[in-house]
């Protein structure tokens, strides 16, 4: 009897060690922790949170194309602002002590999508703040219906500066904050060719800054023709930075992107695929886009072209003077300044 018991405790040993070996087979080989596995990994929590809920919505739609732009994006912000970042630490930024009620006089609150946007002039502001209109009163509309003076001067949508004070912080801490912003010599001609080249329009340009400039900056003081850009040029950089025009002040004066964390900046150069993702990240309706509308139709866009084109009218000397007057909005968003190096 004791010798069939020891031969069946032998057999259930062999039983469980084969069994054992199996399992350990199939834990290495394709068990069923790797099918747990599959799903794909949300992206690092370096990330702020809106960008890993976008990422996480993205990855859950089930398309390989689509997780992987989103991950290639949110790569592309979190470089964008470690390069701020470093800046603004290597020039000591992160404590300003200026007025912040300038700054906050540029910043839009749509509370419905919980959004703050920061306008910067000739860096798609118009399409944006239409796209803050139709959020706002919540309309199933085409941005392009909303024509350019109602954008500017009718818009029902505030800037924080309209709230009380002790409410800003509550805002800045909880809203989706969003900057755009624009290779800087581009930006001038940009706003060169709007206020200066269409005076039937810009009264307030064409008519009282360009006398103030032609007065000041023009030898033969004829009054006759348009203000040149090297007129322009000189113009901006005679001016008090803190109180230059919204139009081509500094984008870091005008945001101050060193004391505000803002969760997207996006780039003109990256305008769309910027701007779709700020959309699906504040949960806009599926049926809003971001407008290429222009405030005159049929007129090339400011470009590189014609960028450098302009600038063959400056001397070095201007442009060397531009660059490092304007050399905080090259170093904080990361722009080239080899286009001068043909001039």
């Amino acid at each position: 009897m004791a010798l069939l018991i020891k031969n069946l405790l032998d057999k259930i040993t062999v039983f469980m060690l084969l069994c054992l070996t199996l399992y350990g087979l199939l834990y290495i080989f394709g068990g069923p922790h790797q099918l747990q596995n599959t799903a794909p990994q949300s992206y690092p929590t370096l990330l702020p949170k809106d960008l890993r809920r976008a990422n996480q919505e993205n990855v859950g739609s089930g398309s390989p194309s689509s997780s992987d732009a989103a991950k290639n994006w949110s790569a592309i912000q979190l470089d964008r602002k470690t390069t701020l970042n470093n800046i603004c630490l290597k020039y000591n930024l992160t404590r300003s002590t200026k007025d912040f009620t300038n700054v906050a006089k540029q910043l839009y609150v749509e509370h419905s999508h919980k959004i703050i946007y920061c306008e910067v002039p000739k860096a798609g502001c118009s399409n944006w703040k239409r796209i803050l209109i139709l959020l706002h009163m919540n309309l199933s509309r085409e941005p392009e219906e909303i024509d350019h003076e109602a954008v500017h001067s009718r818009s029902p949508v505030r800037t924080l500066t309209s709230y009380p004070q002790d409410q800003w912080m509550k805002y800045l801490n909880s809203y989706t904050k969003v900057i755009f912003t624009r290779d800087p010599l581009e930006r001038l001609v940009s706003a060169y060719r709007n206020k200066f080249l269409h005076s039937h329009l810009n009264h307030y340009y064409s008519g009282y800054v360009a006398r103030k400039i032609r007065k000041h900056f023009r030898i033969s003081r004829t009054h006759t023709t348009h203000v040149t850009f090297l007129e322009f040029v000189h113009y901006v950089l005679q001016e008090d930075p803190e109180e230059s025009d919204s139009h081509w002040r500094q984008m870091n004066k005008l945001c101050d992107p060193c004391n505000i964390q803002y969760d997207v900046i996006g780039k003109l150069s990256t305008l769309h695929e910027d701007a779709s993702n700020v959309l699906k990240i504040i949960r806009a309706p599926k049926n809003l886009y971001f407008s290429s509308a222009q405030q005159y139709p049929g007129e090339a866009l400011t470009n590189e072209k014609i960028t450098k084109d302009y600038l063959k009218n400056l001397s070095k000397e201007y442009l060397q003077e531009f660059i490092k007057q304007y050399q905080l909005d090259f170093y904080l968003f990361n722009y080239s300044i080899n286009i001068t190096s043909s001039f």
